[in-house]
């Protein structure tokens, strides 16, 4: 089954110890990707979140509102944006994660 999450990102760090990238989610899901939309504006209460695509307890996609990264026009030549599915899962907790049937 395939449903959809809201994924915040944030830069954290500082020059001693250097910066990343990290990702946040509560993993709540949602059949539609709309049905994420509609909760990530009104949880972050502004477009400034991703919406992840998981498929059996899988992260599978990764992208915006109605868009995936490698979807034609949303940079085609990098799979998912140049972003890594696998360490995105891993911040998240999705590689141990059991969805409910």
């Amino acid at each position: 089954m395939k449903v959809y999450i809201t994924i915040a990102q944030r830069i954290e760090g500082n020059e001693q110890t250097g910066f990343g990238t990290y990702f946040y989610s509560d993993l709540r899901h949602f059949v539609s990707r709309q049905g994420a939309q509609r909760y990530g504006l009104r949880q972050y209460d502004s477009d400034d979140f991703n919406i992840g695509t998981v498929e059996g307890g899988k992260l599978v996609a990764f992208g915006g509102a109605d868009w995936d990264f490698g979807d034609p026009g949303h940079y085609e030549d990098e799979p998912h944006g140049g972003y890594d599915l696998g360490q995105i899962a891993e911040q998240l907790y999705l590689a141990n994660h059991r969805w409910p049937s």
